[in-house]
């Protein structure tokens, strides 16, 4: 794919001149950031008494961290209604992924674009390893859950666990997936040129999103959006981290070797059913237990599920941690 003639040429994102950058959000959490991490491709973050702070290492606690990451259009903040829940027990790390907020596709500009969603798993696995996250729990959305499951199969001695909330291993069919990666590039190039406010109007006007777009939080969220995100990153990510770019993945789910838990919302039919696939293929594998893969469809929630029901998922994110901890204990037991 010509690059240059599909999607234009390429901008970094602007950097600020500060060496600290303070957020507040509606829950009054307060965001520090210190420095980049990964020449500013991607960033960690860390929950501490209601902060989310970078530039971050790892406690030595006894119980399995959690590592969220987002997805296209979201940030770290996105996933603060679940870490309240868990953070008492479970140290709790955000991930911001490149072309959001301010993480730039900077440091890939020079590499062919088919690689950088590669580039991107290994420098999140690699993220996580160099701030002491021992055998953490990955808790993904929609991109971000793409991402981390190539991580899983790519690195399964790294992980206690993965919950993947709307999401899917990729496309199956090849054609499909130059025709999803050309169609990517063609957006990418019309967010280049948008004001963020404006593609945020037409993106969440999609079907996909008609739950989240009737949801009492959905008008500060994505003025949140349009306040945090440039367009040069988005188009970055939209054309960088596409699907197209992505091998399937769906027959090594038959090879995964930790607990999974899939969520998706009632009323998104098409992820419903992504999912139950994704869980049936998964049950196969020879590594697991038929109770090591557990599916939530949550009623009255859409895509969004995590932003338009987080108390539906947070006793779901709890079981599941509580239930990795216990396969934990007792593999090492026996």
């Amino acid at each position: 794919i010509d690059v240059e003639k599909q999607a234009g040429p390429h901008k970094a994102l602007p950097f600020s001149s500060s060496n600290s950058i303070v957020l507040y959000d509606s829950l009054k959490c307060e965001l520090d950031h210190d420095q980049s991490i990964h020449e500013g491709f991607m960033k960690l973050y860390k929950c501490t008494n209601g902060s989310l702070n970078g530039h971050v290492h790892a406690s030595a606690g006894v119980a399995p961290s959690l590592a969220f990451v987002h997805g296209f259009l979201g940030d770290v903040h996105d996933w603060l209604p679940l870490i309240s829940s868990t953070a008492s027990t479970n140290d709790c790390y955000a991930v911001s992924l490149p072309g959001h907020s301010s993480c730039t596709f900077e440091c890939v500009k020079s590499m062919a674009l088919q690689n950088t969603f590669a580039f991107a798993s290994r420098s999140m696995s690699e993220l996580l390893d160099q701030s002491s996250l021992h055998t953490p729990i990955l808790v993904a959305y929609s991109m971000g859950a793409r991402i981390a499951l190539d991580m899983v199969l790519s690195s399964p001695e790294k992980y206690s666990g993965l919950m993947i909330i709307s999401s899917s291993p990729g496309i199956k069919d090849e054609a499909e997936r130059e025709n999803r990666a050309i169609k990517d590039l063609m957006l990418s190039a019309q967010i280049r040129e948008t004001r963020v406010e404006s593609f945020l109007d037409s993106w969440y006007k999609q079907p996909l999103f008609e739950s989240f777009s009737r949801s009492p939080q959905f008008m500060t969220t994505v003025s949140k959006r349009a306040k945090l995100h440039e367009s040069s990153g988005l188009a970055d990510a939209m054309g960088g981290l596409s699907p197209g770019l992505q091998d399937s993945l769906w027959p090594k789910l038959r090879d995964l070797e930790i607990p999974l838990c899939v969520v998706c919302g009632e009323l998104d039919p098409k992820y419903v059913s992504i999912s139950e696939e994704m869980c049936e293929l998964a049950r196969e594998s020879p590594h697991l237990q038929p109770q090591d893969v557990q599916l939530h469809v949550v009623s009255g929630a859409g895509h969004c599920v995590h932003l338009e029901a987080p108390q539906a998922v947070a006793p779901i994110l709890s079981n599941f941690v509580s239930y990795v901890e216990r396969s934990e204990t007792t593999a090492y037991e026996s």
